[in-house]
């Protein structure tokens, strides 16, 4: 995997002798480096053998002897890049020997040996034969946004080697974005997030890119995508908000100024040489194109007095002066295509410039003469958003039976891209959800051999090959599905949905209940055959299916077909049309598995494979403890058990784990075993699996892979299985929390409380460390408390604020130490709020303008933060006038005045009330995404209610929402006037008219981030 273009085989098989060495001559040993020790270190893991690399010896029959030889024929392709330096040859005969033209090539055919052990059941016997293979495309791999989403250092190592078995070459790293800068230089403090990569972290990802042969292809998206940038050097800001607020606030630097030259060369200077590879993305997206560029008259003005024929030539400018820092560093720059989207400049980038297309094909840019990479977005874009996710995805069928890859010598290569737009908070598990899956298609048909019929069928050939040497999966290789009677909860709609269409072996047809909630289909075992799982692997039904498997359950049932049932495995996110991996919990053994889908759900589903280990000289059982805890003892108790009537030798175990949701390896311990398993013996191995202060909670992946030898002789083979578990950390080892609500500091002072819990197995102690804002004081200063095991302590803090209206964000921080050991301990902020005396006080956005001027210089982000506004004019045409009236609901609002802040984005503001009423009344809206959020009201007796707030997209009026106002039309800075309606919604908040409001705090947006209930007016009634 990928498929090999040629094979010839030779009729018997070669055994790898227990004597066999790794060879390669003194040139070739110094060309393929750190690469030799790795491949030694994965054979060794596959095949039990330990081979020793020598250099510069003659090879003895049974060596494997790897070869960098220019002798070896070129490849037949034309395609540019690194197509051609991949071409090998693998002879298998008396010895096994890689030749190819380069180290590269030489390390693919090292993966295509260790996948032939890896499907041996001895794994020391492969066929003889000779294979001579080659990829059709240069690059080959993907784009991770690194920049939104943080992703953990050990799940970047995984990705690495994960491509490298798939013999993709090329990992673009996406590492800045508008919300963060993730590389971290002390030549540059305040820039980088807190979540970012220093220097060393980018020299371990290289290192093991060098290992496998992975090219590591860095991007700074400049001069777009850079609020982080612009915030931390304000004097790369625009002006004018058509230009500045792009996409979000200060999106784009000012390519005007000479302060953003500077500041990009000061960049570009420091972290271009952290990279070993030859090639650096500088970005160049989705900066404001000709209508908001010609909103911006400093841009404008810029252009004419200094001789550019269009504003867009500015930006290609800027485009060839960065592709000028980075030939500094002797490498070529790679860029997105955009200077001519939606623009018309007269100039365009310099030729030598590698061409990144994603708005199409690449074919434009071939013929312009460039360079191009194919990131097609219409193709290979891999875009979930937030949960359940699977906005935008590839299609894996289309990719394996109609994708070719171009035989043109400019274009280098096809990389999927991996956008972590709107999901920033989410664990690295939900990424990998959705793009494993289409990474394996596209590196098989991206090196271009014989196809599978389907990509399912591709699929199910991964999974028979398994993971790379010490990768932890979801699901073990070499598990069976378990087979019975199949049995359902009803009637299917029609025959085409028969419950039977599940396991019958063809993702085409599929099961499709009459009744639509409550729906399960499953297997009965028998009496006596209760098994356990090892994982499940389904394929939704196509269409509308695909939703409708969100929140469906795959059980156990120890009583009968629907009693006794236990969740094994759940679809938290939407699936895909591909085979679907699922980890089990739990180690019980089951008659009955089912399916149960969500309401509405018809019990669609293509196929499912409940699956479970299969038959083996040694039954391995792993039992993880139903919880664990940091600083405990986390026992994992592995059985080895003979059932045979001979004796087992050379017993092994290998056991590994790491993290469920962000794959971060976990050392455990794992103790001596025992070398040999009598007749029936059964034994039990007590692993630890130590977690520290610092563990995440969530899911742990356990894989235990035990071997033994299968004969006598010195040649013999080892027989394997691979088990896997779950195990969970509740919570957080030591928890701060804040008590609900925004506290009020009528007259300048509060008491905050926060509350310290140690859920770890072991003693801590804690202290908290308050960091105000200016203008804030809080005692004590810092507040150590000692916690023992389960314990829970309240803290109290005296918090004195200026008396001025507002909300104060007041930040709080933590070390904890246990063993004379100190970790960053959790944080927690609290939103303070000071009162305003009405609403229209409290205005802080402007987001209303003037069909003849949409872009004034005050606009800033506007409604959506994009440069988005309300239009006056067309509130005048649906009734509305600046300061005027709008009845509605029964409520006389008051809408807010021209020529000054015309709404506030609700995160906790305390408004003063002083009435009495039945109801309160409010006119919002929402951007993006529906906004939800919990506000309250406080009355003078120190009674509180809550209540709950949710603004649909302000262009977007659900059934159940009640529109106040309705606009035809918005406008945009960038361009004008857009038609589209445009809604203001109306709320109520039931009161308790025998008490006075004397407050009303507005809610803060449960998803955070750019999402705001924009307010425009209350009223009480």
């Amino acid at each position: 995997m990928p498929s090999l273009q040629e094979w010839t085989g030779g009729g018997e098989t070669f055994l790898l002798p227990p004597g066999a060495r790794i060879v390669a001559d003194g040139d070739d040993a110094r060309l393929l480096g750190a690469s030799l020790e790795a491949f030694a270190a994965d054979l060794r893991t596959i095949t039990g053998r330990e081979l020793p690399v020598v250099a510069g010896v003659e090879p003895s029959p049974g060596d494997v002897v790897l070869d960098v030889d220019e002798a070896v024929a070129d490849s037949p392709v034309q395609a540019g890049g690194k197509a051609r330096d991949e071409v090998y040859e693998l002879d298998i005969a008396a010895g096994l020997t890689v030749r190819g033209r380069t180290p590269a090539g030489v390390q693919r055919g090292t993966q295509t040996v260790l996948q032939l052990f890896s499907l041996d059941p001895g794994h020391v016997e492969v066929p003889t034969g000779h294979a001579r293979d080659w990829p059709k495309a240069g690059d080959r791999g993907f784009m991770l946004d690194a920049g939104r989403h943080y992703y953990d250092p050990d799940y970047i190592e995984q990705v690495i080697r994960t491509m490298a078995w798939y013999k993709m070459n090329t990992l673009h790293l996406h590492l800045t974005e508008w919300n963060a800068f993730r590389l971290d230089s002390p030549a540059f403090p305040g820039l980088a997030h807190e979540d970012s990569y220093t220097q060393a972290d980018i020299a371990r990802f290289e290192d093991v890119a060098a290992r496998y042969g992975v090219e590591i292809l860095p991007e700074i998206d400049l001069p777009g995508h850079a609020t982080a940038i612009a915030d931390w050097a304000p004097a790369t800001k625009w002006s004018c908000p058509s230009a500045a607020n792009w996409f979000e606030r200060d999106f784009t630097l000012n390519v005007t100024k000479p302060e953003t030259e500077a500041t990009v060369a000061a960049i570009l200077d420091e972290f271009v040489p952290w990279f070993r590879g030859p090639r650096f993305h500088v970005g160049t997206d989705e900066y404001p194109t000709a209508g908001a560029q010609a909103q911006c008259p400093e841009l404008v003005e810029y252009a004419a007095q200094n001789g550019y024929a269009t504003t867009a030539d500015v930006f290609v400018d800027f485009i060839d002066r960065m592709n000028e820092m980075v030939k500094a560093h002797g490498k070529r720059t790679v860029i997105w295509n955009w200077w001519d989207h939606d623009q018309d400049p007269v100039t365009a980038p310099s030729k030598d410039i590698i061409v990144e297309a994603w708005t199409g094909d690449h074919q434009p840019y071939v013929d312009q003469g460039y360079d191009v990479i194919n990131s097609d977005s219409r193709r290979f874009y891999i875009t979930p958003l937030a949960p359940p996710g699977g906005a935008l995805l590839p299609d894996t069928g289309w990719i394996n039976s109609s994708f070719v890859p171009a035989d043109d010598a400019a274009v280098q290569g096809y990389l999927l891209s991996r956008w972590s737009d709107q999901a920033f908070d989410q664990p690295d598990s939900y990424f990998e959800w959705f793009a494993g899956r289409p990474q394996q298609v596209l590196a098989d048909r991206a090196w271009g051999g014989p196809g599978a019929p389907t990509n399912f069928a591709l699929e199910e050939r991964a999974d028979a090959i398994g993971a790379p040497p010490g990768v932890v999966t979801d699901v073990p290789a070499g598990a069976v599905p378990v087979t019975g009677d199949v049995y359902a909860s009803g009637e299917p709609w029609d025959a085409a949905g028969a419950a039977e269409h599940a396991f019958d072996g063809d993702p085409g047809t599929f099961v499709d209940l009459a009744a639509a909630d409550g729906g399960y289909v499953g297997l009965d075992l028998g009496a006596g055959n209760e098994t356990r799982l090892s994982g499940v692997r389904a394929i939704p039904r196509p269409g509308s299916g695909l939703a409708r498997m969100v929140g469906g359950r795959f059980q156990g049932c120890a009583d009968g077909p629907d009693a006794g049932c236990t969740d094994l495995a759940v679809v938290q996110w939407r699936p895909f049309r591909d085979w679907l991996d699922l980890p089990v919990a739990g180690a019980g053994s089951y008659r009955w598995f089912r399916y149960v889908s969500p309401d509405g759900g018809h019990a669609n589903l293509a196929e499912v494979r409940f699956l479970t280990d299969a038959p083996s000289d040694v039954r391995t059982v792993v039992r993880p403890p139903e919880t664990v805890r940091a600083l405990g003892e986390n026992v994992v108790t592995v059985e080895l058990e003979n059932p045979g009537e001979t004796v087992v030798d050379g017993v092994r175990l290998d056991v590994r784990a790491r993290g469920g949701l962000d794959f971060r390896t976990v050392a455990l311990e794992v103790p001596q075993v025992p070398q040999s398993l009598a007749p029936g013996e059964r034994r039990e191995i007590e692993v630890r699996m130590p977690l520290g202060l610092d563990a995440r909670p969530g899911d742990y992946r356990l894989q235990v892979v035990t071997s033994w030898r299968t004969g006598d002789g010195p040649g013999a083979g080892r027989a394997q299985t691979v088990r896997t578990a779950t195990a969970v950390l509740g919570g957080a080892p030591v928890a701060l929390t804040s008590e609900g609500g925004v506290p009020i500091a009528d007259g300048g002072r509060t008491t905050v409380s926060l509350t310290a819990t140690n859920n770890a197995a072991q003693p801590v102690r804690l202290t908290v460390t308050p960091r105000p804002p200016d203008g804030t004081a809080v005692r004590p200063g810092a507040l150590p408390v000692r916690l023992g095991p389960g314990q829970s302590r309240r803290l109290t803090f005296v918090v004195d604020l200026a008396d001025r209206p507002g909300v104060v964000q007041l930040p709080f921080e933590t070390v904890v130490t246990h063993d004379r050991t100190a970790y960053d301990g959790p944080a927690a902020t609290v939103s303070l709020s000071v009162p305003y005396p009405n609403l229209s006080a409290a205005f802080d956005r402007r987001g209303m303008t003037r069909d003849d001027d949409v872009a004034p210089a005050w606009l800033g982000g506007g409604i959506d933060g994009d440069g988005s506004s309300i239009s006056w004019d067309a509130l005048a045409a649906a009734g509305v006038q600046p300061g005027g009236t709008v009845r509605h609901g029964g409520f006389d609002f008051t809408w807010p005045a021209e020529g000054g802040p015309d709404h506030l984005a609700a995160q906790g503001q305390a408004i003063e009330v002083g009435a009495s009423g039945s109801e309160l009344g409010l006119l919002t809206t929402g951007a993006y995404a529906p906004v939800t959020g919990t506000g309250s009201v406080h009355y003078t007796d120190g009674t509180v209610t809550e209540f709950a707030l949710a603004d649909p997209d302000w262009h977007v009026a659900p059934p159940e929402s009640d529109v106040a106002i309705t606009m035809t039309y918005n406008n945009y800075a960038p361009v004008g006037r857009v038609d589209r309606p445009t809604y203001v919604f109306f709320h109520t908040v039931p009161l308790d008219e025998r008490r006075t409001v004397e407050y009303v705090v507005l809610p803060v947006s449960d998803q955070g981030g750019k999402f705001f209930h924009r307010i425009f007016a209350m009223a009480l009634r």
